[in-house]
């Protein structure tokens, strides 16, 4: 779970780090209801997304750092059309994510809130949801 301003500040940190992060479109794809639990709703947002990373070091502009960004996105985003351009130094790729929509009327009655879920790293959704909500949210992911 991060605030606005966490995730601000971890994408400056990118920056520092010699990598520009542009998120130039986010497009739903579908929300389907998945499962009440505890007076709490889950949905499945399946989403696209058109991203484009920025090497602005030499340091990050190598075939390997480039290799690993690209093997990286490709796991966490399903990354396709994934493109290099050596004159803008811009690593270009459409992706497809879900994330797990949950509303919890003890947090707030009238706002969904949004788990991106991060197949490389599961145990973070499995620490936070209920075995039977990750099932579901599994289960619909594969269909």
């Amino acid at each position: 779970m991060a605030t606005k301003e966490q995730l601000v500040e971890v994408f400056n940190s990118l920056e520092t780090m010699g990598i520009g992060l542009h998120v130039d479109e986010i497009t739903p794809n579908s929300l389907e209801p998945l499962i009440e639990e505890d007076e709490k709703e889950f949905a499945l947002l399946d989403y696209s997304v058109k991203i484009r990373i920025e090497l602005l070091t030499e340091t990050v502009r190598n075939t390997q750092v480039i290799e690993s960004l690209k093997g990286s996105f490709k796991t966490g985003y399903n990354a396709t059309n994934m493109v290099y351009n050596e004159e803008t130094h811009m690593l270009s790729f459409d992706g497809r994510k879900y994330a797990l929509a949950v509303k919890d009327p003890e947090y707030d009655a009238n706002e969904w809130y949004f788990l991106e879920y991060d197949p490389s790293n599961p145990m973070a959704a499995q620490v936070l949801l209920s075995d039977k909500v990750m099932a579901k949210f599994k289960a619909r992911m594969e269909q």
